[in-house]
């Protein structure tokens, strides 16, 4: 299971906020027709640099902020309530492994949504 932080709107997929069929719909796009999306790219490369929109094909995506955003927008504090989503992708998909693309959402976000969740354990990295 891969996480990114959030996604921003660009022509291709209309209005903004919240709608739960744009990750999908991204994601197609990336593997489809191979749309030249940077982060997508970049994390795709890590796992196959001749193909980048492999590994799209193989794990579960989905972003911890659950809002589209207009490009230049930044999350407030009710947008990044909404990473608890985080548990119920896990607890739902149940994945071998975690990857969290967002040095803001870990050092920042994490501490004050995620640890208090009862049970969960979650280590943080400084890089």
């Amino acid at each position: 299971m891969i996480f990114g932080e959030s996604h921003y709107d660009d022509e291709a997929f209309g209005d903004t906020g919240h709608q739960s069929d744009f990750t999908p719909k991204v994601v197609e796009d990336i593997i489809t027709n191979k749309k030249n999306v940077r982060f997508f790219k970049y994390i795709g490369q890590l796992f196959h640099e001749e193909d980048w929109t492999e590994i799209w094909k193989k794990v579960a995506f989905a972003n911890l902020i659950q809002y589209v955003f207009e490009k230049g927008d930044h999350p407030q504090a009710e947008h990044i309530e909404t990473i608890t989503s985080f548990y119920e992708y896990l607890d739902e998909l149940k994945p071998d492994k975690a990857i969290v693309c967002s040095s803001r959402a870990w050092l920042n976000w994490f501490p004050k949504h995620i640890d208090d969740k009862a049970g969960i354990e979650i280590g943080r990295a400084h890089v």
